[in-house]
């Protein structure tokens, strides 16, 4: 008898898979924020995280959380983490961010006033309006924002 009972708690108190009890959820972002993806782990040894973008994992990004500042459209896609400890492994559902290059002055929406915030910006050469990151405003800012704005989120 005392032996089933010693045998039943080693089987509860055995080493577990990790579990997800959150998961990532959607993300939108604008050209100049910043967002995190997190997820919550109940595992019982110590957990190893991977966070991968439409599959591919990314070097680095190995915590409980991912953030993305100053996004390019090729931030936009699908992330999921990929959590492991010695007993398993356990993939989070994924979450999209959505980037929007448009929506200059970051409400969640495209509107005129993005535009005309932009074109202020872009003839004050301020900073904001380097569309394209090469450190000026010229052109090539201007006609990638229009691409942007009329592109949509």
């Amino acid at each position: 008898k005392d032996t089933a009972r010693r045998n039943e708690t080693w089987v509860r108190g055995a080493p577990q898979p990790p579990r997800i009890v959150r998961h990532p959820v959607d993300m939108y972002i604008c050209r100049r924020g910043a967002t995190a993806f997190t997820v919550a782990v109940q595992s019982g040894t110590p957990a190893r995280y991977q966070w991968r973008r439409d599959f591919m994992e990314i070097p680095g990004a190995i915590g409980l959380s991912l953030t993305i500042a100053d996004p390019t459209i090729d931030h936009a896609g699908r992330y999921d983490a990929v959590i492991s400890n010695e007993c398993g492994t356990v993939t989070s559902d994924g979450a999209v961010l959505t980037v929007c290059l448009g929506d200059f002055d970051c409400s969640g929406e495209i509107t005129s006033t993005d535009f005309f915030q932009f074109l202020a910006a872009f003839f004050n050469n301020e900073p904001a309006a380097d569309f394209d990151g090469s450190g000026e405003v010229d052109s090539v800012d201007f006609f990638g924002y229009v691409g942007a704005f009329f592109m949509s989120c």
